[in-house]
């Protein structure tokens, strides 16, 4: 396993982004307790995990269409430089990781994370090869789960072998 391929299947270069959480602190000088400085970091940390897992799960979608990308061709799922088993084990560890996170965090960090998590895998589809979404070609329902109309785990179940 290629750990610089795994860490780059993560995106951390895009989770500067997730600074935005912060911003409350610096526009509200009062509010900056050690509790509110313990709690944005929690919910930046929470941000950056699940903005990895959604990355993963939309390479996972795109990863056919991505090789044909004369730069999406280089990221780690396109390029096989991370296998879908691996990528699948890393994508349910950040999940949880960043939900059990959220979930220990007050209640409105944890419903701006949950509208970022619906927001983002109601707005993003698999591109589709002719017309057949990548999900159509594998029957059964190793992962009956899905993160959104687009999103059911049934292809990753077909790449993990639990599904014929």
């Amino acid at each position: 396993m290629n750990a610089k391929a795994v860490l780059s299947l993560m995106r951390p270069k895009q989770w500067a982004k997730n600074a935005f959480v912060a911003a409350p602190l610096f526009f509200t000088p009062a509010a900056l307790t050690l509790v509110n400085v313990q709690t944005v970091a929690g919910g930046i940390a929470s941000f950056c995990t699940l903005a990895s897992a959604l990355y993963i799960l939309n390479d996972f979608a795109d990863r056919e269409a991505d090789r044909r990308h004369p730069t999406k061709r280089h990221r780690p799922l396109a390029a096989g430089t991370v296998s879908v088993p691996v990528a699948f084990v890393l994508f349910l560890v950040l999940l949880v990781a960043g939900l059990g996170l959220a979930i220990a965090l007050p209640g409105s960090v944890l419903t701006v994370i949950g509208l970022y998590f619906a927001a983002t895998t109601q707005n993003t589809e698999p591109k589709s090869q002719n017309g057949v979404m990548p999900s159509d070609d594998c029957k059964g329902d190793a992962f009956p789960l899905a993160v959104g109309p687009q999103y059911d785990f049934h292809e990753f179940g077909c790449h993990l072998g639990t599904v014929g």
